[in-house]
């Protein structure tokens, strides 16, 4: 079995290194390093060389073999109005023409659409190289189709033991998901992530599913609190409480990168070591709009894909361009302003008002329910 014993730390800064030896720096960073970067992309907006340069990710179909109760796309049947293959193709041309050189493809199940491998190899004859983000059901059905391509990450999602997953999935997808982990190491792909969608009903489950972890063939970890969109939107059942918050916390400090796994909450948590003084320095900044966005499967484009359905799109490329929509659009996110409801906050210059999508959900900041470091505010 090939073991997930090569961690790169994918949502991670090349500066993290120099942390590791420097307090001091690491405060620093801790603190001011997400405002940093904001101020380095708005400077290269304002002389217009502003790119995507973390990736866009594009949402190819709604259509799945699954309908998770707390899925974000509300997937399952396709959209009525997806982009053709044509359509597609000239989406990847004008994610060239911008600059962008990385592709996040995504569903509802992208290994549902059967012109997946021409798109693909369009996109690398473009210099765009794809991920594939994929429930990993029917990876080892279509292998011989997508083996023969580069990509830079694949991740597939794993919400528990196998009898956990498959209860809240579909019988048998824990032991695909973990084979096409294996599928993806075989070819050389460097970054293997599983994201674990993190609620009330699995979370005691976590430690089992760490050592299935620990022998599997992922290389990253992400632990990703259900954000209230989508099919979750309104469901208090998959809410985590400020104890569960404080489980979790415990849970992945207490990882520290075992056996070469990469451990860590999902990005959209990242406020967590702001507020907390906790899992290590990370600054906290929302790429949203600055570094990367979405496109959905009907050609909108939102600044984040998490957010499809709480804002109004700022173009569709059936009508205007890629390239003009992510010069001209964005406007809220190309500018210092601070949110209404982080006027005051002493964590503001650290958290820089956390997850752009999560705030779409008019739900509480995570300091209503987590014992808040005193240190760590300004």
């Amino acid at each position: 079995m090939i073991r997930g014993n090569v961690s790169r730390r994918s949502t991670r800064h090349w500066v993290d290194a120099l942390l590791l030896g420097s307090p001091l720096v690491a405060q620093f960073w801790s603190r001011y390093g997400g405002r940093t970067k904001k101020a380095w992309c708005l400077a290269l907006h304002r002389l217009g060389l502003l790119t995507p340069s973390s990736f866009v990710l594009w949402i190819c179909t709604r259509r799945c073999n699954f309908s998770c109760a707390f899925c974000e796309a509300r997937a399952g049947a396709a959209a009525p109005d997806e982009l053709t293959t044509e359509e597609a193709k000239a989406l990847i041309d004008d994610i060239a023409g911008i600059g962008a050189r990385r592709l996040l493809i995504s569903g509802g199940e992208p290994l549902l659409r059967a012109d997946l491998p021409v798109l693909l190899e369009h996109s690398l004859k473009r210099s765009v190289t794809p991920a594939l983000l994929s429930n990993g059901s029917l990876v080892s059905s279509r292998w011989e189709e997508i083996r023969h391509f580069r990509y830079f990450l694949f991740m597939t999602s794993i919400d528990g033991p196998r009898g956990i997953h498959d209860r809240l999935r579909r019988a048998g997808s824990f032991d695909r998901a973990m084979a096409a982990l294996e599928n993806f190491a075989s070819i050389g792909v460097r970054t293997r992530v599983v994201k674990t969608i993190v609620h009330p009903a699995n979370l005691a489950s976590l430690p089992e599913l760490a050592e299935c972890l620990e022998s599997s063939a992922a290389t990253d970890w992400q632990l990703a609190p259900v954000i209230e969109v989508g099919r979750a939107r309104n469901q208090s059942a998959y809410q985590l409480s400020g104890q569960d918050w404080q489980r979790l916390i415990d849970f992945v400090e207490g990882q520290g990168g075992r056996n070469g796994l990469n451990v860590e909450l999902a990005h959209p948590c990242a406020h967590v070591h702001a507020l907390t003084g906790r899992l290590g320095p990370r600054p906290v900044f929302c790429g949203a709009g600055l570094t990367r966005c979405a496109v959905m499967p009907n050609g909108d484009v939102l600044a984040c894909g998490q957010a499809y359905d709480l804002v109004a799109p700022e173009g569709n490329i059936r009508r205007t361009p890629l390239r003009q929509i992510w010069r001209n659009g964005f406007n809220q996110h190309r500018r210092f302003a601070q949110p209404p409801e982080c006027c005051g906050c002493r964590h503001w210059r650290a958290c820089q008002g956390a997850c752009w999508a999560q705030r779409q959900t008019g739900g509480e900041c995570l300091k209503a329910v987590l014992p808040v470091n005193s240190k760590t505010g300004e």
